[in-house]
């Protein structure tokens, strides 16, 4: 499992204890109250502006497969931000430019440390947020995978305002918060089913209101299952009409899946803000706001080990594998694998080795690409992340036979294949019985053609292991 993407599903689900006590200790207060009303709505409007801090502490485990049993990590995560916001539009999407003044986190994985930074040149950053998505992104320059996941946290200050009732509401009256909000809030995909509620248990007019929110919430993240109780406070400075505080505790269990661990986590967050006037914004924040189009939005930025190279990429994307000879990724799309993409750098060619377009020949295509590990092949292939699916063998035979079927056009995949099929734990036999069996499918021609490309293959392996 990619280390940053434990961080990703550590921290960018950080979840909470039962909350029935904070729920029957507001019908209590609310037994002592006067039947006064009051409005609690947010006046945030374009242009206001925030200073906010947040500190996040995040304890439990994380549950990865390990050759096809499941093993649990111990994790640890302490986490500062310290910002300044500058509220951009608050229509149906809100819209904020944040410059960062502070933006760290250490993390322990099973005894492992890691820091994510953020690059100075990245500390200026745009969110939007609505009850249907979120969005953290560069208004300049792509964040990295591990920058956006350093900075989307749970509670996103622009999104807290929804939270209170468009009404005026009395001590002890009750509201439920939108499932699609919920869903927003605590960065995952889909709620299904949320019980959760936010009721005012203290409130004097001119001076604060106390919001508490608590209840369990069922959804979906990538594709696979969560559970989630919360428990809160929300503080409403009724002068200002602003929210000032947040406390959260969260809890979170999650199914293992397609590209982020298990996870069994309880998280404190601890969040402050005030309002200030327009004069004491830091001057980056003065300019207008870039405009930025929904596609460069979506965009990250992969910068290899020591820069060695650097691509953008839709953020669906997520790596699951990084090394020196292999940079795998995984395509996920509301909740379904979409697709796959390994990147493995070329061999060094010498000037006069190095072919036009007409002088290449697919011939020899394979040996460009390095032969994965039984392990490897396990992880993508296997039955890592479907248990009760085919393991990496069985799906490398079947992938022989549709080849074979392809006849000639198919010789480098073909090739490949069968290296993989040898590493993943293939008899010679058992390959050549999958392609006599495609005889009758694709012709003894295709037969005939698969069985030398596969000999081929068995005699360069046998050179190499003698």
């Amino acid at each position: 499992m990619h280390r940053w993407d434990c961080y990703h599903q550590a921290v960018a689900s950080c979840v909470s204890l039962t909350c029935s006590f904070a729920i029957w200790a507001a019908v209590v207060s609310a037994a002592h109250g006067d039947g006064a009303t009051y409005r609690i709505t947010d006046s945030s409007v374009a242009g206001s502006a925030q200073r906010v801090s947040l500190n996040m502490e995040v304890t439990g485990v994380l549950r990865v497969m390990d050759g096809g049993n499941v093993q649990e990590l111990n994790l640890a995560v302490d986490a500062q931000h310290r910002y300044t916001e500058r509220v951009l539009q608050t229509r149906t999407t809100r819209q904020s430019l944040r410059w960062y003044e502070q933006a760290e986190a250490k993390l322990l994985i099973a005894g492992e440390s890691i820091k994510p930074q953020l690059r100075p040149a990245q500390r200026l950053v745009m969110v939007e947020a609505s009850k249907d998505r979120r969005l953290v992104f560069g208004p300049k320059d792509p964040l990295t995978r591990e920058e956006l996941d350093l900075l989307d946290l749970q509670a996103n200050s622009l999104l807290l305002p929804l939270l209170l009732p468009d009404k005026a509401v009395a001590i002890g009256d009750d509201w439920q918060p939108n499932a699609d909000l919920l869903a927003q809030l605590l960065g995952i995909d889909a709620v299904s089913n949320s019980d959760v509620k936010c009721v005012l248990a203290e409130a004097k007019e001119g001076e604060q209101a106390q919001v508490l929110l608590a209840g369990q919430v069922n959804g979906a993240i990538d594709g696979v299952a969560t559970e989630i109780h919360m428990d809160g406070t929300l503080k409403f400075d009724l002068s200002q009409r602003w929210i000032t505080a947040l406390q959260l505790t969260v809890r979170e269990q999650r199914a293992i899946g397609h590209v982020g661990p298990g996870l069994n986590v309880t998280c404190k967050l601890d969040l402050k803000a005030e309002p200030i006037a327009v004069a004491q914004l830091p001057h980056e924040l003065t300019a207008p706001a870039p405009t930025v189009g929904e596609a460069p939005k979506q965009r990250l930025a992969y910068i290899a080990p020591g820069g060695v190279f650097q691509f953008g990429y839709d953020r669906r994307w997520n790596v699951m594998h990084e090394s020196a000879e292999l940079l795998s990724l995984r395509l996920v799309d509301k909740g379904e694998l979409v697709a796959q993409c390994n990147i493995s750098p070329l061999k060094p060619v010498a000037p006069e080795a190095v072919q036009t377009l007409e002088q290449f020949k697919a011939t020899g295509f394979d040996k460009m690409f390095p032969t994965m590990s039984k392990d490897m092949l396990e992880l993508w292939f296997g039955r890592t992340f479907n248990r009760e699916g085919l393991d990496a063998k069985t799906r490398l035979l079947v992938t022989i036979a549709a080849l074979t079927v392809l006849g000639a056009q198919a010789e480098p995949q073909l090739k490949l294949t069968v290296r993989h099929a040898l590493e993943a734990g293939a008899t010679q036999r058992e390959i050549a019985e999958v392609i006599w069996q495609m005889s009758m499918f694709g012709g003894i021609p295709a037969m005939q053609k698969a069985l030398e490309i596969a000999q081929s293959v068995f005699a360069e392996t046998e050179e190499k292991d003698a």
